[in-house]
């Protein structure tokens, strides 16, 4: 408890620093007229940018005092460089840029790195594990990236998955998953609490790469906890994050079908989408995010001890309802 209480002090007075340093040099977002009508531009002011560093700092102090304190597996000490270097990734794409295809090239190194040496999906072969579990963390690092695309939406949506997978841990008796969840939650709580809408601050590619591997690595280490039987491992963990799965999915598809390119980033977002439909109002946009991914929570937290017809079936009711959701949604284009 002492060091979640200290991960989200530690975001909170990072991220005032950061802010206020931000400011000073002019790293900043200004307001871009050409992409937004007046009336409708969620951002109509200069805003601090370099977020992520604070939610990095914090997280990488609390995963020391953890691994000092033993309360996490020296895996996580072999993790923390890897987090680390997709960090510093996304802060070079930050200050200087980098083309999509050097980011996905380091993202699969960091990725397969992951898998060959520290940690990869449980009950499965190794021929499939380790193909899974790469592509598995490369997607999730991308989709909380790309989910990184309004006020609140996607600090909200880690803070949930991550105190859904902390409860997930104590369910299945894999105490460094609750563990590492709770920091993660804590640090993206705090840093929602500056991001919510109207944001004072974003977080940056520094912070969306960080905070996407590092669930990415809590969504495989939960695969390894205590469950009924093998479906249960493979599926609850994709549940858990629920709404990143949904996301990517949908904007993958709307660029297949409209022969669009996959790597280049446009607003065709289930949160631009949520927004577009309730009148521009990025809260009602993200409530309902939130209320899909408390709901995906529940649904995994339920399959972990259900039997395997009974996981099957909370599987195949999300994705109907994710299915239904597309349909609402694809037709709603955002301007």
């Amino acid at each position: 408890m002492k060091v979640l209480v200290l991960t989200l002090v530690v975001t909170l007075v990072a991220l005032i620093g950061v802010r206020k340093w931000a400011l000073r040099v002019g790293w900043v977002y200004r307001p871009q007229p050409d992409r937004w009508q007046p009336k409708s531009n969620p951002h109509p002011r200069t805003i601090a940018l370099g977020g992520g560093l604070g939610i990095l700092a914090a997280v990488t102090l609390a995963l020391l005092i953890s691994l000092w304190q033993g309360n996490l597996s020296p895996l996580w000490a072999w993790t923390m460089p890897l987090a680390l270097a997709i960090a510093l990734l996304g802060l070079l794409d930050d200050l200087r840029g980098c083309s999509a295809h050097q980011k996905l090239l380091a993202q699969v190194v960091i990725a397969l790195t992951t898998t060959l040496g520290i940690t990869r999906l449980a009950a499965l072969p190794d021929s499939i594990s380790v193909p899974l579990t790469t592509l598995s963390l490369v997607a999730l690092i991308n989709a909380v990236n790309m989910m990184d695309n309004m006020d609140g939406t996607a600090s909200g949506l880690v803070t949930l998955s991550s105190l859904g997978f902390a409860a997930l841990g104590i369910l299945t008796d894999n105490p460094p998953v609750t563990t590492v969840s709770l920091i993660l939650a804590a640090s993206s709580f705090g840093f929602w609490l500056f991001n919510k809408p109207p944001a004072s601050i974003f977080m940056g590619d520094v912070g969306s790469l960080f905070l996407g591997y590092l669930l990415g690595v809590v969504a495989v280490t939960a695969s390894q906890g205590r469950y009924p039987h093998a479906f249960a491992a493979i599926f609850v963990p994709a549940l858990m994050v629920g709404c990143f799965v949904a996301d990517i999915t949908f904007v993958t598809l709307w660029r297949l079908t409209h022969r669009l390119p996959l790597m280049k980033g446009d607003r065709n977002h289930l949160s631009h989408r949520l927004a577009v439909r309730f009148g521009g109002s990025e809260w009602r946009a993200n409530l309902v995010l939130y209320g899909l991914q408390l709901a995906f929570c529940g649904a995994a937290l339920l399959a972990a001890i259900a039997p395997p017809l009974g996981t099957l079936t909370i599987v195949g009711v999300a994705l109907l309802v994710l299915a239904t959701l597309f349909l609402c949604l694809w037709q709603v284009v955002p301007n």
